[in-house]
């Protein structure tokens, strides 16, 4: 196309070439030019059309991988070449007790304990041998709340670059804390040699047996049924101590989720406990605890107004799951509007407008990690 326009200028320029002759060339030209882009642009948006599709696949691809290294259940840590935390999952966050946050940026030598950084710093030191998979060792490491993880399998593979440079490592950490035999608890029950600790995360629906009763160690569960409508109801909070399980209820429908990231329970086998007259009588005042919860969430859905649903439910959770600090008692669980519009029967718009009527009322108000502060 060049060359053919650089000969028309130059018959432009040509003074023995008639000005008439000119004119049909240059439009013949321009035409063949229009095709040729017509033709081109074509052609791109087939390639974007194929880009954007390529890129689709990839983006979802990258969402997998991510959903099952943030899920799994093995605690999976990623570091730079010197052991500096990149990326946790949520299992590993759970095992230190910490936030995502505040493990990003730390090293992992910080975590451990004195006569595990030796031990640690060799296996660490052994990337350079081009072991593909080094074989797990075990370390011993420092939780913020003081307590000690001891005999922590961990292993890693290295990550490279184009070069075959190593530019990060990649973590399996295994405390081997599902099913494991009680040696000791905070709960003050009979050691059973049948009962077993469970831990779950926030969110995490909790398989219920018939067969079982389920006390917690750790955290908040909520417990729920389903209405006709489908909306969930609530119907308790189970926090340390309080048994749980759907042989002492009457609900068809009876579903637990944890609501904190440290929710651990203890499962015994029904039928000890209803052979142990012992267990059955320390057991009466637990479950007279969440009869009164009972009522004191059918007194919430008997409120005809929804702020003072809202009223009576904070109060309620004040009450089950409040932590006093300097400017009144704070709830130890963050709610999601959603989830507090689902405990008193309203619509997430009608609580998010009653919760700002109170924050102006300055009834309650919201810390840095967005939990609820019922004020002085």
């Amino acid at each position: 196309m060049s060359s053919r326009l650089e000969v028309l200028s130059k018959d432009a320029n040509d003074s023995f070439v008639p000005r008439l002759e000119l004119l049909p060339s240059a439009f013949k030209e321009l035409g063949i030019a229009a095709q040729e882009l017509q033709i081109a642009a074509k052609e791109l948006h087939k390639q974007q059309q194929q880009l954007m599709a390529a890129q689709a696949i990839i983006a979802a691809e990258r969402q997998r991988y991510c959903d099952l290294f943030e899920f799994a259940f093995e605690s999976y840590i990623v570091t730079d070449d010197k052991g500096k935390i990149q990326e946790v999952n949520r299992a590993a966050t759970l095992l230190f007790e910490l936030a995502s946050e505040d493990l990003v940026g730390k090293n992992l030598t910080d975590l451990l304990t004195e006569e595990s950084c030796q031990h640690f710093n060799y296996n660490l030191a052994r990337k350079y041998q081009k072991i593909k998979f080094t074989p797990p060792f075990k370390v011993n490491f420092w939780l913020p709340n003081g307590k000690r993880l001891n005999n922590v399998d961990i292993n890693y593979i290295t990550i490279c670059d184009e070069r075959e440079q190593i530019v990060g490592l990649r973590w399996l950490l295994r405390e081997n804390v599902q099913r494991q035999s009680i040696s000791g608890s905070s709960i003050d029950d009979e050691i059973l040699s049948n009962s077993y600790k469970d831990r779950y995360y926030k969110g995490e629906l909790i398989p219920i047996n018939n067969q079982e009763i389920y006390q917690v160690c750790q955290g908040v569960v909520k417990l729920s049924t389903m209405s006709d409508t489908g909306e969930e109801v609530l119907v308790g909070l189970a926090s340390s101590s309080m048994p749980f399980g759907a042989s002492i209820t009457s609900l068809d429908i009876y579903q637990a989720t944890a609501l904190t990231n440290n929710v651990e329970l203890v499962r015994f086998p029904l039928t000890q406990w209803l052979d142990c007259p012992f267990r059955v009588q320390k057991l009466v005042p637990k479950l007279t605890s969440r009869l009164l919860q009972t009522e004191l969430l059918l007194h919430i859905s008997g409120q005809r107004r929804v702020k003072h649903r809202l009223h009576y439910l904070l109060q309620f959770l004040k009450q089950e799951i409040g932590q006093p600090v300097t400017q009144g008692t704070r709830l130890s669980v963050r709610f999601t509007h959603e989830e507090l519009a689902s405990a008193c029967c309203a619509t997430r718009v009608t609580t998010t407008r009653q919760l700002n009527k109170l924050k102006e009322q300055g009834m309650i108000s919201i810390d840095n990690e967005h939990h609820i502060i019922l004020l002085k």
